[in-house]
């Protein structure tokens, strides 16, 4: 008795399964879900093994792609949909207007902020207060500031300094006010 030969199982098919599996941002998805296509054609006309591969693979495939879909459309931050207020801040923008110590040892500096953009926008500035031995770094945030004014805020450490720091801008955050 001679045995039939062994139908071979679509390379297709294998393909599809692997490059879903992959993922690869998506990307795997894709080319996985083309191949599934094709394995199933091939499949059908050749009669060949790795129908259930390929279908899996067209699966996977259609899951992995929609959800890389879904994390690039909902993924973005607010500062990745506005490129103007992911940029650092102007020269000048934000600036330390001067810097003192208090009669308590507390240090205070006086910042200007000046809104160049064309919309209102709410700051979060910090200030970084140095000497050779000592360091404090505070926050503040001005009310929102309106286009094209500006503004002064106050930042007053908590930490004492036995001289006069130095102040320096230390990190800008800007977001559209009300936002």
């Amino acid at each position: 008795v001679i045995a039939a030969p062994k139908k071979r199982i679509n390379g297709f098919a294998v393909g599809a399964l692997v490059a879903s599996c992959l993922w690869v941002c998506g990307l795997g998805s894709l080319v996985g879900i083309v191949f599934a296509v094709m394995a199933l054609v091939q499949i059908s006309t050749v009669h060949q093994r790795g129908r259930v591969m390929a279908f899996v693979g067209l699966v996977l495939g259609v899951v992995g792609f929609t959800a890389a879909l879904v994390l690039f459309v909902f993924n973005g931050s607010e500062d990745a949909a506005d490129p103007v207020l992911s940029t650092p801040p102007a020269l000048g923008e934000v600036t330390v207007s001067s810097c003192a110590i208090n009669p308590n040892g507390t240090a205070t500096a006086i910042v200007r902020i000046v809104n160049s953009l064309d919309t209102p926008i709410r700051y979060e500035v910090t200030v970084a207060f140095q000497t050779a031995a000592e360091r404090a770094v505070e926050t503040a945030t001005p009310p929102d500031i309106a286009p094209g004014e500006n503004d002064t805020v106050t930042v007053v450490t908590e930490a004492t300094f036995s001289e006069v720091p130095m102040c320096k801008i230390q990190d800008v955050v800007r977001s559209e006010a009300g936002g």
